[in-house]
C-alpha cells in the first residue's frame, strides 16, 4: 500500500527543511572560518538538534509498529534506544564542552556512545524474520571475526600495544579504537542485513538506513583519524556528516512509520539466503588482509608481533569453525537441492499432465474459447470455436481477431472493450458482451462473450481469455418475440381505439373496422359480407383496398354456389389459406379469386346468437403464412363487427320499446284523466240529486258519498299529473284531501284547524285509494262530532320507516264514546274504515286520552298481476 499523499508531502517537507538547515550550517562555518569558538558552540548545539529529530522519527516508527506485534516493534524500539543514548551523549558533550570547557572523551559520554552502538547493532540484527540457530551462530562468529580483524588491523597498523604502554592516556586511546571497531561491526551488520536478509532492496527505508550508517561510520573514522593526529577542529565540515546521518535516520523512521499505519512492513520479510551471499566471504577476506598486513609490516616490536600472532590465531580458529559450519550447511543444502530437483521433476511431470488435461478440457468445451495477445492476435482457439467459425485452427491462429473475424458494426466496440480490459479500466472481466462474428459458411453469427484478462506472475497483462456462446438462434427468437409483443400491443391499442367508435353510426363504424384491419395486418383487400334475410345470397357490405385506399360494395354471391366453403367456415374459428390457388378446400371461390390475383386468404365468420350472419374476408396478392396473432386480430375485428351489429339491433329494439312505452304511458294518463272526469261527473250528479231531496238524512248520506267519490277522483288526478304513473306523492295528496274536506264541511275556517306533518311518502294506487278513504272517513268524523259548539284542532301525521308506514289522525275534541266499539258499529263510515284497514293488511288502534286518536300501521300493498 502506498504512503498517503499528505504524509508523503510532510516527509518531503521535513527533508527539504533539514537539508536547507544543513546548508545554512555549512554556510555559517564557511563565513566564520576563523572564529573557532563560535563554530564549536554552533556544532555542539546543531548536532543534538538533528539528533533529536532522528529520535522523534524513530519514536514515530516504534509507535506505529505496535499494531504488527512484538517482532516488528522490537527492532524499532532498540534503534530508538540507541538513538536516544546517542542524543544524550551529544547533550552531555555540549554541556561539558560549552559550560565547563572540558574534553568529554573519557567521561560518561563515551559510555553513552558505546551503548548506542550496541543497541544500534541489536536493532539491525532483529530486523529480519526468524532465522535458524545455526545461521544466528554463524552471524555471531562473523561479528566476532570482524571485531578481531578490525582490532588486529588497527593494532598492527597503528602499533597500538606499544602505544598503550607509552601513552599517558591509554583509556582515551582504547575508547577511540573501540569506537572504530564498533563502527566496523555496525557497518558489516548493516550490509549483511541489506544483501542477505531483507526481501525488497527497493524499499526507501533500507536505502536511508544504510546511507545513514555508512555516512556515520565514515564520519567517525574521519573524526578519529584527525583526532589521533591532533588536527580535528570542532565545527568543521566533518560535522556535516553527523547532521546528514541523523537527518536520514529521522526520515527513515518517519517514512516507515507512515507505511506501518496502513500495511505490514516489507523490511520484516526474510530474504532468500541463496541470493547476494557475498558478505559470507568477508571473514575470509579479513583473514587474508590481516595476514598480508602482518607480513608486510617489518618494523613490528615484539609486543606488537605477539599481539598480531594471538589475533591471527583467534581469527584462523574462528574461520575454521565457521567453515566447518558452512560445510555442514552445504551438505544440507546439497541434500535439499537433490530433494528440490526431485520435486521439480515431479512438478514438471504434473504440469505437463495438467497442461495436457487443460488442453483436452479446452478443446472439449462446448463454448468458443479463444486467447488473444496484447495486439489482438489469436494465439489459441479450441475445436468448438473452429467448428462454429468454419475455419481450421491454422487458418485462425496468428491472425488479428478484430480485423478478420468481426463484423464492421462490432469491430470498434470490441476493440475498445479489449483495450479497456487490458488497461484495467473495467476490473478484470466483462460478462454477456454480445458481438457479431463472421463465419465461413453461416454468415454473421451473434456470440455472447465472457472476457477475462490474463496476467503473468508479476501481474502484468499479457492478453485475454474469452469464452463465447453462439446465441444467434436465441437472439433471433427474442427479437421475434419482442416484435410479436410490440405488434400485439399495437393491435391491442388499435382495438381499444376502435372500441370507442360511435356504434350509432353502423356504416361508419364498420368501415373504420375494416380499414384498420387492412392497415394493421397489411392485407391488400379486406371486405365484410352479410347474408340476406332468407340466407339465399351474400352481399358485400364494404370492401377496402389498401393500395387504392378506397371502399366499394354491392357484389353478391349465391349461397348455393359456395355451400361447401360455408360449411367449412362454420366448423372453425377462421380459415387461413397460404396457397389459395392450389388449395382444394376453396375451389368454389376460384372464380372470384383469379381476377384479383389473390394467392392467400384469411376468412373469419361473424356470429350472432350462435348463428353465422356474415364473413370477414382478407385477400392478399403475395403468399403469406398467417400467424396465430394475425388470426386472433382478425377474429377480434369480427367480434367487434358482431358487437356493432348486435348493438344496432338492440338499439332498434330499444327504440321500439321506448315508443311502445310512451304510447302506453299516454294511454294510461288518458285513462286516469277520464276516470277522474267520470268521478267528478258522479260527484256532480250526487250533488244535483241532493238538491232535489228534502229528507235531511238522505241529503247527508249523498253528501258523504260525494266526499268519498271526490277522494278517489283526487288520486287519479294526482296520477295523471305525476311523473310516475305507478305512485303518487301521498303526503301532498293528504293535504289536498284535507283542504277539500274543510271546504265541504267547515263553515267557519277559523273554528277548526287541520295540521298535516310527518315524512314525505310515495304510495302506489292500490294502497293510496284505501288510505285516502280511511283518512276521508276519520277526518270527516272528527269535523262532524268532535267539536260541538267549540273550536278544535285535528292533527294528521304520516310516518315511514323502511317498508313500514303509519297514519295517525288525532283531535282534541270531546273524545270517542267509551261504550262504543268502533270495530262493531252500525255506522257506514267506521265499518268502511275497518274493512279498508283489513284490505291493506294493516292494524288500527284507538286512543281516547285527550280527545280521539286513530293510528293505522300498514305496508304498501303489492298485488299479483291481474289477468
Amino acid at each position: 500500500m502506498q504512503t498517503p499523499k499528505k504524509e508523503l508531502q510532510t516527509t518531503v517537507t521535513i527533508a527539504v527543511v533539514g537539508m536547507v538547515a544543513i546548508l545554512g550550517y555549512l554556510t555559517i562555518v564557511t563565513v566564520f572560518k576563523g572564529n573557532i569558538e563560535l563554530r564549536t558552540h554552533m556544532s555542539d548545539v546543531v548536532i543534538p538538534f538533528f539528533n533529536m529529530l532522528a529520535v522523534l522519527g524513530l519514536l514515530y516508527a516504534a509507535k506505529n509498529s505496535k499494531r504488527w506485534g512484538k517482532r516488528i516493534c522490537l527492532p524499532w524500539v532498540l534503534l530508538l534506544i540507541g538513538q536516544s543514548l546517542y542524543f544524550m551523549g551529544d547533550i552531555n558533550w555540549a554541556v561539558l564542552n560549552i559550560f565547563f570547557n572540558n574534553q568529554p572523551f573519557t567521561s560518561s559520554v563515551s559510555i553513552l556512545y558505546l551503548l548506542s552502538y550496541l543497541f544500534f547493532a541489536l536493532g539491525i540484527i532483529y530486523f529480519p524474520g526468524a532465522e535458524s540457530k545455526q545461521k544466528k551462530f554463524k552471524t555471531i562468529l562473523d561479528i566476532v571475526i570482524v571485531s578481531i580483524s578490525s582490532a588486529l588491523f588497527l593494532g598492527v597498523f597503528l602499533s597500538l600495544p606499544s602505544i598503550l604502554q607509552s601513552t599517558e592516556n591509554p583509556l582515551w586511546l582504547f575508547l577511540s579504537v573501540l569506537y572504530i571497531i564498533l563502527g566496523f561491526i555496525l557497518f558489516y551488520i548493516s550490509y549483511d542485513l541489506v544483501f542477505n536478509k531483507i526481501k525488497d532492496l527497493s524499499d526507501m527505508i533500507l536505502i536511508l538506513l544504510i546511507l545513514s550508517l555508512t555516512l556515520d561510520v565514515i564520519t567517525n573514522f574521519t573524526f578519529y583519524y584527525f583526532l589521533l593526529n591532533n588536527t580535528y577542529i570542532s565545527g568543521s565540515f566533518i560535522d556535516a556528516g553527523w547532521l546528514v546521518a541523523n537527518l536520514l535516520v529521522g526520515l527513515a523512521g518517519l517514512i516507515e512509520g507512515n507505511k506501518m499505519k496502513h500495511s505490514f512492513p516489507e523490511t520484516a520479510r526474510s530474504k532468500d539466503p541463496k541470493k547476494f551471499g557475498w558478505t559470507s566471504y568477508v571473514p575470509l577476506i579479513l583473514v587474508c588482509a590481516s595476514y598480508i598486513i602482518i607480513n608486510t609490516r617489518t618494523n613490528l616490536s615484539s609486543t606488537d608481533l605477539a599481539f598480531a600472532n594471538v589475533g591471527m590465531g583467534m581469527i584462523i580458529f574462528l574461520v575454521v569453525i565457521r567453515q566447518i559450519l558452512s560445510i555442514n550447511e552445504n551438505k544440507q543444502l546439497y541434500l535439499d537441492a537433490q530433494d528440490e530437483i526431485k520435486k521439480r521433476v515431479e512438478t514438471e511431470k504434473s504440469l505437463i499432465a495438467e497442461r495436457e488435461r487443460a488442453e483436452m478440457y479446452f478443446n472439449m468445451a462446448g463454448a468458443i474459447l479463444i486467447v488473444l495477445d496484447l495486439d489482438g492476435i489469436v494465439t489459441h482457439i479450441n475445436s468448438t470455436g473452429c467448428e462454429i467459425l468454419g475455419y481450421t485452427e491454422n487458418e485462425i491462429k496468428g491472425k488479428n481477431w478484430f480485423e478478420n473475424f468481426l463484423s464492421m458494426q462490432s469491430k470498434e466496440h470490441s476493440e475498445n472493450t479489449f483495450k479497456t480490459l487490458i488497461d484495467g479500466g473495467h476490473g478484470t472481466h466483462f460478462e454477456n458482451l454480445e458481438t457479431r462474428i463472421l463465419s465461413k459458411n453461416r454468415g454473421e453469427l451473434i456470440v455472447s462473450w465472457h472476457k477475462t484478462v490474463l496476467r503473468d506472475v508479476k501481474g502484468n497483462a499479457i492478453g485475454t481469455l474469452s469464452s463465447g456462446e453462439d446465441v444467434t438462434e436465441r437472439v433471433l427468437q427474442e427479437s421475434k418475440a419482442r416484435e410479436t409483443a410490440e405488434n400485439t400491443i399495437k393491435r391491442q391499442e388499435v382495438l381499444l381505439e376502435l372500441a370507442k367508435n360511435d356504434m350509432q353510426d353502423l356504416d361508419g363504424s364498420l368501415k373504420k373496422l375494416i380499414e384498420s384491419d387492412s392497415k394493421v395486418l397489411n392485407v391488400n383487400d379486406v371486405s365484410v359480407w352479410f347474408f340476406n334475410q332468407n340466407k339465399t345470397e351474400m352481399e358485400c357490405f364494404d370492401n377496402y383496398n389498401l393500395n387504392k385506399n378506397s371502399h366499394e360494395n354491392g357484389k353478391k354471391f349465391k349461397v348455393e354456389n359456395i355451400s361447401n366453403y360455408l360449411d367449412l367456415l362454420k366448423q372453425s374459428l377462421s380459415l387461413a389459406v397460404v396457397d389459395a390457388v392450389n388449395d382444394s378446400r376453396i375451389e368454389e371461390l376460384q372464380v372470384s379469386l383469379k381476377p384479383t390475383g389473390t394467392t392467400s386468404l384469411l376468412d373469419v365468420p361473424i356470429w350472432i346468437n350462435g348463428d353465422v350472419v356474415g364473413i370477414l374476408c382478407h385477400r392478399n396478392i403475395e403468399k403469406r403464412n398467417w400467424s396465430f396473432e394475425d388470426q386472433d386480430f382478425a377474429a377480434s375485428i369480427a367480434n367487434m363487427i358482431s358487437t356493432h351489429l348486435e348493438s344496432s339491433e338492440r338499439k332498434q329494439a330499444e327504440e321500439k320499446i321506448k315508443e311502445s312505452l310512451k304510447e302506453k304511458e299516454l294511454l294510461l294518463r288518458e285513462i286516469h284523466h277520464r276516470v277522474k272526469n267520470n268521478m267528478q261527473i258522479i260527484s256532480s250528479l250526487l250533488s244535483l240529486q241532493s238538491s232535489y231531496l228534502e229528507d235531511e238524512e238522505a241529503v247527508k248520506t249523498l253528501e258523504e258519498s260525494r266526499s268519498r267519490v271526490k277522494s278517489m277522483a283526487l288520486i287519479h288526478e294526482k296520477l295523471y299529473k305525476s311523473d310516475s304513473l305507478a305512485k303518487i306523492d301521498f303526503t301532498e295528496y293528504v293535504r289536498s284531501l284535507c283542504s277539500n274536506l274543510m271546504f265541504t264541511y267547515v263553515e267557519d275556517p277559523e273554528k277548526i284547524i287541520i295540521k298535516t306533518e310527518g315524512d314525505s311518502i310515495n304510495l302506489n294506487v292500490d294502497t293510496s285509494i284505501p288510505c285516502g278513504l280511511i283518512i276521508n272517513e276519520l277526518v270527516t268524523n272528527s269535523i262532524k262530532h268532535a267539536f260541538p259548539h267549540r273550536n278544535g284542532e285535528i292533527n294528521l301525521r304520516l310516518d315511514a320507516c323502511h317498508d313500514d308506514f303509519s297514519i295517525t289522525v288525532k283531535d282534541n275534541g270531546i273524545g270517542f264514546p267509551k261504550d262504543l266499539d268502533f270495530e262493531n258499529t252500525k255506522t257506514l263510515g267506521l265499518q268502511l274504515v275497518t274493512n279498508l284497514v283489513n284490505q291493506i293488511d294493516g292494524d288500527i288502534e284507538l286512543c281516547r286520552d285527550n280527545g280521539t286518536q286513530f293510528e293505522i300501521r300498514f305496508q304498501e300493498v303489492k298485488y299479483n298481476d291481474r289477468i
